[in-house]
């Protein structure tokens, strides 16, 4: 039986595993097959962070779902993890994966033209009336830290054309559930503001500290004010002059900046406009990518349109959009 829980064909998915207990649709009848289960199909690029992590998620959802019914005859839910140097671009179709979790050089204009992404936004219309006060609380373990580490948190990575609206983006998102905020552009600093500056130590034996980062000094007073959690925004990342390189991947790797970290409860997220609209951004290599999780911000009529309705956009911006698609 045809799976109808989620549409095949192609699922490009960041959100990973999280999407197929949105998605799924009750199944009938009470007589099951013995031992039968609905199957999930997961292809994970072996150039993102590491299987492992999919791996107990997927027997996490199982655990969790074991009694669920999504299609006639079947009891239960078995994910099946699979891991390969390329993605079978050419067999989307036919090879058998429901779900793929893909790495950042995707053609995602090409697969957005052959409806073959997922609408998020479907996603999170069905899960909003889930979504409680104690959520937050549940992604903590006994201890009251995350269950996330920070060092295993790989930041998203907005990139889009200027003026899209990706700060705006996550500045709204952090208006919504009610978390702070920080936004600042790589290309306004130096080395020495990202590093701190150097202080003599000792007095026997001398030694250098720096001072904290004055990114990481805002983000403390903002957490020492209460907004112990919040969305840190780095823009212009692939502009950053190129002394930022190096620290910038020990920030994305462990949180710190020298002997100063990220105050736990605030999350790390990354913008830039890509190479064709900035002759100053610059193409990384696998050391930076495989630690951040790219999302392309691209334009659609049909959302901004929608958009502008919410927002009580002028009339007449909304028509001369609408007579002037892009």
């Amino acid at each position: 039986m045809k799976k109808n829980f989620m549409k095949r064909g192609g699922v490009l998915l960041m959100a990973g595993l999280m999407a197929a207990s949105m998605v799924a649709c009750g199944g009938g009848g009470d007589r099951f097959d013995d031992g039968a289960q609905t199957e999930i199909n997961f292809l994970h690029y072996q150039g993102t962070a590491g299987i492992e992590w999919l791996e107990e998620a997927a027997a996490r959802f199982s655990t969790l779902k074991k009694d669920e019914v999504y299609e006639e005859g079947k009891q239960g839910v078995i994910v099946n993890v699979a891991q390969k140097q390329t993605m079978p671009y050419a067999t989307l179709e036919s090879d058998g994966y429901d779900i793929y979790l893909d790495e950042s050089r995707a053609n995602i204009y090409s697969y957005s033209a052959q409806e073959k992404l997922l609408n998020l936004d479907d996603i999170v219309e069905g899960i909003e009336s889930r979504i409680d006060s104690d959520a937050i609380q549940r992604m903590k373990g006994a201890d009251g830290h995350y269950v996330i580490p920070q060092e295993r948190q790989n930041p998203f990575y907005l990139v889009g054309a200027p003026g899209i609206g990706k700060t705006q983006m996550v500045r709204e998102i952090a208006e919504e559930i009610g978390c702070g905020f920080f936004a600042t552009s790589l290309t306004h600093h130096t080395r020495n503001s990202i590093l701190g500056l150097p202080v003599i130590r000792g007095e026997e034996v001398k030694y250098t500290e720096y001072t904290m980062p004055e990114i990481l000094a805002v983000v403390e007073e903002k957490y020492q004010a209460g907004e112990t959690e919040g969305l840190l925004l780095l823009d212009e990342f692939a502009s950053m002059p190129e002394s930022l390189v190096a620290p910038m991947l020990a920030f994305l790797q462990n949180k710190t900046i020298g002997n100063h970290k990220l105050p736990e409860g605030w999350v790390l997220i990354l913008a830039s406009n890509p190479p064709e609209y900035n002759r100053t951004a610059r193409t990384f290599d696998a050391a930076i990518m495989d630690r951040v999780r790219t999302m392309q911000i691209v334009y659609a009529q049909k959302d901004f349109l929608e958009y502008g309705e919410k927002r009580e956009l002028h009339p007449a911006i909304l028509e001369f959009v609408q007579t002037n698609a892009a």
